[in-house]
C-alpha cells in the first residue's frame, strides 16, 4: 500500500486538465460561495446593530413604565394614608361621642 513519492507525483501529473484546472463555471461557483459566506457573516452584524439601536429605546420605555407604576403605587399609598387618617379621626369622634353619651347616662342615673 505504500506508494513512493515518484508514484504520487506521476498520479498527480496524470490528472485530467478539466479536473486539475477548473473552468470559469467552477470559479464562478467559488466566487458565489465566497459572496454568500460574506453576506452570511454580515447578517449577524446587521442584526446586532439593529438590536443595539433599539436597546436605548427599550430601556427608555422600561423606565417610563416603571415610573408610571411607581407613581400609581405612590397615589395608592397616599390614598391609603388619607383613608387611615379619616378613619382615625372618625374613630376618635365615635369614641368621644360614646363616652359623652355614657357620662350623660351616668349623670342621669346618678352614678
Amino acid at each position: 500500500l505504500r506508494t513512493s513519492f515518484k508514484d504520487q507525483r506521476r498520479d498527480i501529473t496524470n490528472i485530467p486538465s478539466h479536473i486539475a484546472q477548473p473552468d470559469s463555471h467552477h470559479a464562478g461557483d467559488r466566487t458565489n460561495l465566497l459572496t454568500h459566506t460574506a453576506e452570511q457573516t454580515r447578517n449577524p452584524n446587521v442584526v446586532e446593530a439593529k438590536v443595539l439601536n433599539h436597546t436605548p429605546l427599550w430601556i427608555e420605555i422600561q423606565l417610563l413604565e416603571n415610573s408610571v407604576h411607581q407613581q400609581a403605587g405612590e397615589r395608592v399609598a397616599v390614598a391609603d394614608l388619607r383613608l387611615a387618617d379619616y378613619l382615625d379621626k372618625n374613630r376618635k369622634i365615635i369614641i368621644s361621642t360614646a363616652v359623652s353619651t355614657l357620662r350623660g347616662r351616668d349623670l342621669i342615673n346618678g352614678v
